[in-house]
């Protein structure tokens, strides 16, 4: 079953048999998002892995998110940037800009069995990225809050990927 969304940019909702493509980088803990800008690092999932260029051209890359969840949903949403440079204040024109997460009709735990997921194709994000010379190895994703929010929400994403799809 595939459905596409437009939600800030580009996002496509994956059923669970996509996940099991290739999965090229991921993140080994859940990410907690704050107050503030959250930075996490992806893990090449393999260890001769040459960076995201070299996967480029070769089936479609989806970043995907899982396990999607909030105490109380908070009043905010977050932009994503790849490999957005750490001291930028960055807009929806950065090339690394991938879209928009929310957290409105998220649960208030974790639910494995039928995790609330969203996914961001990342072709063209690569494609502006490269241009400007702003691929990095490893591969890092940002979440900026698009205004302060209060602390004790505890919005929290259980897992971070990056995976190759099949055509």
């Amino acid at each position: 079953m595939w459905r596409f969304s437009l939600l800030f940019g580009m996002t496509l909702a994956l059923s669970s048999s996509v996940l099991a493509d290739d999965m090229l980088y991921d993140v080994a803990q859940p990410v907690e998002l704050g107050v503030g800008r959250t930075l996490v690092v992806l893990q090449a999932s393999t260890p001769s892995d040459q960076g995201l260029a070299s996967w480029m051209g070769r089936g479609p890359l989806v970043l995907a998110l899982s396990g999607i969840w909030a105490a109380e949903a908070p009043a905010v949403a977050y932009h994503l940037y790849l490999d957005l440079p750490q001291d930028s204040i960055p807009g929806i024109d950065d090339p690394g800009y991938l879209g928009g997460l929310n957290f409105y009709d998220t649960p208030d735990h974790y639910v494995a069995e039928n995790p609330k997921r969203l996914s961001f194709l990342l072709d063209q994000a690569l494609v502006r990225l490269r241009e400007a010379g702003r691929l990095t190895q490893p591969p890092t994703l940002t979440f900026i809050p698009v205004r302060p929010e209060e602390p004790g929400y505890s919005p929290r994403v259980e897992h971070v990927s990056i995976v190759r799809t099949s055509d």
